[in-house]
């Protein structure tokens, strides 16, 4: 509605004019910018017919009570309609929940265009940086996602000036889900080692959290290709290492799935998600070096939860006389960790000298825990299968 709320209890259809869809070879898909605000029992969808709409099927999701919160770029495949003359409609539903007006300012339209022609292929590694080729390498289904400035939750982009993120100035909303979604890309053979890194910061409220997830059918299902990072905040922009030789040799597309909440009732939100410098690693991850003084910018492991930093500590203030080197690893090299938290920070694999050789591990740490915190060192025997170990610090707040 142009100018106010829709009614209650209304269903409509908006349709297009016939046309006969380009060939499978031109890969035609449906895009379009669309806004929308649903009040309880009330959607929206894109929905196709084949006979001049004596009936319709689905071609998008419902787009159901919530709203996108800003406008956003859709992408629908209309390969399966290859040849075939078809209409389009946008069917809006308006129930009546409460038996009181429930409404909302309800659906809005634009840009409407048939597209042809490959799709932009991903490029590695993608910072976000120019805009169009940005929005057309992500997609997302429900709205939430933003590509471009931050101003908000890290206030900056890990690189350049540009991230995306669930919202780029204030905090997301209530009761949402949404997956923002690479194009399809080939992974590379298991024998390059390939993984995926990316940066990120994040600060969730409860019950709200955030996943990294593949789909190897073009997204007909998803699986979890990251933990769940849940409700509270890495504290600082954080280098993820995940994975990728499970799916070596294998089309795939990533996603990044936000889910929102709403624990008490009343609105628990915060500043969200923000993703930056997403890159395909190949080639055989670093070797460890000993002794590791973390002295040449990022250290050869990985950190699972972010809370951890890199950088001068604070040995003026707090520390006293540390070791000999300047560069060392702390939970926040510039000031004190935060409440709630527990991160892991893992070596890369490394072979364990015979027994012979009286093997032992030597480092340099210093310490100062609130009650009920802690850190300890780990020691793994069976990543992936090989005959390694892997050492971490691991600092709880419970």
């Amino acid at each position: 509605m142009s100018g106010g709320d829709y009614p209650d209890d209304r269903t409509a259809r908006l349709v297009s004019p016939a046309f006969t869809v380009p060939a499978a070879l031109e890969k035609p898909r449906l895009r379009f910018w669309h806004w929308w605000s649903f009040n309880r029992d009330d959607s929206g969808q894109v929905q196709i017919t084949t006979n001049n709409g004596v009936s319709w099927q689905p071609l998008s999701p419902t787009y159901g009570a919530d709203s996108s919160g800003r406008w956003t770029r859709a992408w629908l495949d209309l390969k399966a309609y290859a040849g075939q003359t078809v209409r389009l409609g946008f069917y809006f539903r308006s129930g009546n929940y409460s038996g009181a007006p429930d409404v909302a300012p309800g659906w809005y339209i634009d840009d409407v265009e048939i597209e042809e022609g490959p799709p932009p292929g991903m490029q590695w590694p993608d910072s976000f940086l120019r805009t169009g080729e940005a929005s057309d390498r992500w997609t997302s289904d429900f709205g939430v996602w933003e590509l471009g400035v931050p101003t908000s939750g890290p206030g900056r982009a890990q690189s350049g000036s540009r991230c995306l993120a669930t919202i780029l100035a204030g905090d997301y909303t209530d009761d949402r889900g949404s997956l923002v979604r690479s194009q399809p890309f080939l992974v590379p053979p298991a024998s390059n080692e390939p993984r995926l890194r990316f940066w990120h910061w994040w600060s969730f409220n409860r019950d709200d959290s955030g996943q990294v997830q593949i789909t190897t059918n073009n997204g007909v299902s998803w699986q979890p290709l990251s933990p769940t990072y849940g409700a509270d905040s890495s504290g600082r922009w954080t280098r993820a290492w995940l994975d990728l030789k499970a799916y070596a040799g294998q089309t795939v597309r990533l996603g990044f799935y936000f889910r929102s909440g709403n624990y008490s009732g009343a609105p628990d939100v915060a500043p969200g998600w923000y993703i930056d410098d997403v890159e395909i690693e190949e080639g055989p991850p670093p070797g460890m070096q000993w002794p590791d003084s973390f002295e040449d910018g990022e250290a050869s492991g990985s950190l699972d939860f972010g809370f951890r930093g890199m950088g001068v500590g604070r040995a003026d203030q707090w520390a006293g006389a540390r070791s000999e080197r300047e560069q060392v690893p702390g939970d926040h090299p510039g000031g004190d960790y935060t409440d709630d938290r527990g991160s892991l920070v893992r070596s890369q694999p490394f072979l364990v000298p015979p027994a012979s050789n009286e093997p032992r591990l030597r480092f340099w740490h210093w310490w100062s825990f609130n009650r009920d915190d802690s850190g300890q060192v780990q020691i793994t025997t069976n990543n992936g299968g090989e005959l390694a170990a892997s050492f971490a610090h691991l600092w709880c707040r419970q």
